[in-house]
């Protein structure tokens, strides 16, 4: 799976950020805070049956208390990943293109509060390699 061998490059790539498969619940947030979803995977078929190349769709939202720090955090993650190819965790990856970035409306930590989060959205196409099933 590549969430797995993801967060084990993140990581390492990324000291001192912690990456999250959800953001924590409310009260409890600390940030700054990466947090990624899996949008899509899609194997790639060819006439023999699947090739054992898959190409995921990943959500990266960088999460902070200002804005300069949220855009930071897409850069440095942009720094990581973009055009990465090579082992990632147990998993080899062709190639992680950047294809769309943008900052997302502030959000409200707290109905009425007048203080707000910040959020840029990364997302990113990653190619890897998996196990071709096999049928005995």
């Amino acid at each position: 799976m590549i969430e797995t061998s993801l967060l084990d490059y993140l990581a390492t790539a990324l000291p001192g950020v912690r990456v999250e498969s959800r953001l924590p619940q409310k009260g409890t947030v600390q940030f700054p805070v990466v947090v990624y979803q899996v949008v899509s995977s899609k194997p790639v078929y060819n006439l023999a049956g699947a090739s054992g190349l898959t190409s995921s769709v990943v959500h990266f939202h960088c999460w902070a208390d200002t804005k300069l720090e949220a855009m930071n955090l897409a850069e440095s993650l942009r720094m990581k990943l973009s055009g990465f190819h090579g082992m990632m965790g147990t998993t080899s990856v062709g190639q992680t293109v950047l294809q769309n970035q943008y900052e997302i409306d502030p959000a409200f930590n707290d109905e009425g509060s007048d203080t707000s989060t910040f959020r840029y959205l990364a997302e990113y196409k990653i190619y890897y390699v998996e196990t071709i099933p096999t049928f005995a």
